[in-house]
């Protein structure tokens, strides 16, 4: 798996900065990790980069920085969403920072309704994260906390003068080199897995639908996510003869799946040779043979959550299993009888 940053576009007024950023280990482990958390927590079906925050003067002193390393942070917009465009085996996003909402300082997490703090101050790098948070609380998500995505500005003088819009729009593309196959193509158009906000094409499954207590509701926030869920195996690409269960565990960027040996199975008869009494060899018409193909079955989950209309809060929430699924089909690879399956995420640098 692939994830590549097509351009950053720096804008401040009429200035503009076409540049490309660098992604840091911690969005490709993110990324990763999603597949095979199933808790019912909204945080874990997002991996879009919500936030982007600025270092005036001073340069990065760490190549994989937090949120203490930057001065002030910015939004996608009040809506929280970037824009998605979906391809065959993947998605391109595109995210839209400005000003426009505010401009929260990271010292203290106060709003102003642009830079005014930074007027004249030279940006000397630009980092992308999934969240903001007081910097009192990166002690308890140190994790959470480090960038997703770094660009080093230091050596152009951008600066911002008084009365500047500013605006940074990063597009980024997500995508495999395995093939997806589907039931649901109507529904299931990209992996679920590859796309930042997860699936929003599905109704909802009504998890509370016979809860609806006095001055609650149903939130419309009603996300869907891809989960890992066994492992299959065929000697068709569209097809899967055999499923295995399957262990996972994230080292690094790496998504590891518990190994398993390729035992040879018998083809079915209609395979095996044309008669009865012609059979030439058994290299030619092999009466058992080894699978082709792997596969990495996927079935999607829909989170939902009840929130209290005073306060906002959510009361309730959980994950329920939808009856959508996909797989993602990639030739086997033996090492010796066996196969070792993995996930391996990467970032593409120009």
């Amino acid at each position: 798996m692939i994830v590549k940053n097509e351009y950053i576009d720096i804008c401040i007024g009429e200035k503009k900065y076409h540049l490309i950023n660098k992604i840091l280990p911690k969005y490709l482990k993110m990324i990763a990790k999603r597949q095979i958390n199933q808790r019912g927590d909204s945080m874990d079906l997002s991996f879009a980069l919500h936030y982007c925050f600025f270092k005036f003067d001073k340069e990065l002193e760490n190549d994989e920085p937090d949120i203490t390393d930057f001065d002030a942070c910015i939004s996608v917009g009040y809506d929280g969403k970037g824009i998605e465009e979906i391809t065959n085996n993947g998605t391109i996003v595109k995210y839209n920072y400005s000003d426009d909402d505010g401009v929260s300082i990271m010292e203290n997490f106060e709003r102003y309704d642009s830079f005014q703090n930074f007027i004249g101050k030279k940006i000397t790098a630009i980092g992308f994260n999934s969240i903001s948070i007081l910097k009192e609380f990166v002690p308890q998500n140190p994790e959470g906390a480090k960038m997703c995505a770094i660009l080093d500005t230091s050596n152009y003088n951008i600066v911002i003068n008084e009365g500047e819009r500013v605006l940074i729009v990063r597009k980024d593309i997500i995508s495999s080199d395995a093939k997806m196959i589907t039931n649901y193509p109507d529904i299931i158009k990209a992996p679920v897995h590859l796309r930042p906000y997860g699936l929003k094409e599905i109704e909802s499954q009504n998890l509370f639908k016979n809860i609806n207590p006095d001055g609650k509701t149903i939130t419309d926030k009603q996300f869907a996510n891809a989960y890992l869920q066994s492992i299959g195996l065929g000697y068709s690409e569209n097809k899967i003869s055999e499923e295995i269960s399957i262990e996972k565990t994230i080292e690094g960027a790496e998504l590891n799946i518990s190994p398993f040996q390729s035992k040879p199975f018998k083809l079915p008869e209609f395979l095996i040779y044309p008669g009865e009494n012609i059979y030439p060899s058994n290299k030619l018409y092999p009466l058992t043979q080894r699978y082709s193909y792997l596969f990495f079955n996927y079935k999607i989950y829909q989170y939902q959550e009840i929130l209290d209309m005073e306060s906002g809060h959510a009361i309730s929430a959980d994950t329920v299993e939808t009856e959508y699924e996909y797989s993602m089909v990639i030739p086997i690879v033996e090492h010796g009888g066996w196969v070792y399956p993995k996930i391996k995420y990467e970032s593409e640098e120009k």
